[in-house]
């Protein structure tokens, strides 16, 4: 299943790094936590993310995620997006130009840590998504 595709922003964005960079701060947040799926190389994801969306990884699906991450993405991605779309409105900027600033890595990963505890809490409340079958 996919969660989202650098296609589907490319047209919006000023350029494919730019379209990528919410992409990025999302798949750098997951590794950093252990919730990549191991088939990403994490070293290359961490010393380049926007690069390694565009060049890599430029769709990021259910597949991309540890059971624990995928269970997160599947709700936690549309509310990442979001908070995203706050901070940028409140710097007067678009999604994607926000997203490309520096500072929006580090208040989007700890956006993101507010948002996998709420969900850590409420998980026993509600079904957890869970893979579709193949």
């Amino acid at each position: 299943m996919s969660i989202d595709k650098l296609k589907f922003h490319t047209d919006d964005a000023d350029s494919p790094e730019q379209a990528a960079a919410h992409m990025a701060i999302f798949l750098e947040w997951a590794a950093e936590r252990g919730h990549l799926a191991g088939h990403h190389d994490v070293e290359k994801l961490r010393a380049d993310p926007v690069k390694y969306v565009v060049e890599e990884s430029p769709n990021i699906a259910e597949s991309d995620f540890t059971d624990e991450g995928y269970a997160f993405a599947a709700e936690g991605y549309g509310e990442f997006l979001e908070y995203l779309g706050e901070h940028a409105s409140d710097a007067d900027l678009s999604s994607y130009e926000y997203a490309a600033t520096p500072g929006a890595r580090a208040l989007m990963h700890e956006c993101l840590d507010e948002a996998l505890e709420e969900f850590n809490e409420l998980r026993g409340e509600r079904e957890t998504p869970s893979r579709r079958e193949p």
